[in-house]
């Protein structure tokens, strides 16, 4: 965005988008930085690799139009948010080499059941959260990932909504 208007580009927030997504292959984190609020987004296209690489952004003049896409979602006024910054690095190779190369089916059912209701429920009124509380679960990366963050298996396993209404 910087060199968006810097540059005096005048591109438009999507192709800017298109555009960080060469570089960034997560299109929820540069969708959050380029749409803000509380959005959704995919891949539209597979790109290789699936990590930034210079090299495939600087062999293109322009990135294909539309690799990526994005939904922003209603967010329930009532939630208050709040970000817990721990005094530790988590070395994102090593989290990412704890994931298993296959998952089984049930647990990938889990997850997908669980990811599709999580951002209905956070726009819902009343809220409820019990039900917010079970869509937040998942197979597919804290059980592999948990020890890396110290506490964290305390945290998930004291922090609910029985023990802390309106969590």
């Amino acid at each position: 965005m910087l060199g968006n208007e810097i540059g005096h580009l005048h591109l438009s927030k999507e192709r800017m988008f298109d555009y960080c997504l060469m570089v960034e292959r997560h299109p929820d984190n540069i969708g959050a930085a380029c749409f803000g609020g509380f959005i959704g987004a995919f891949m539209k296209m597979q790109i290789p690799p699936s990590e930034p690489s210079e090299t495939l952004s600087r062999s293109l003049d322009a990135p294909p139009e539309g690799i990526g896409s994005f939904h922003h979602f209603r967010l329930n006024s009532d939630i208050k948010i709040v970000v817990v910054i721990p005094d530790f690095h988590l070395n994102t190779v090593e989290a990412r080499g704890r994931l298993p190369k296959t998952y089984s089916r049930e647990d990938v059912v889990f997850n997908t059941q669980r990811c599709s209701l999580l951002p209905v429920l956070l726009g819902e009124t009343p809220l409820s959260p019990a039900k917010i509380s079970e869509a937040m679960r998942d197979r597919l990366h804290q059980p592999y990932r948990a020890d890396l963050v110290p506490g964290f298996g305390q945290v998930l396993k004291n922090l609910t909504p029985q023990t802390y209404p309106g969590l």
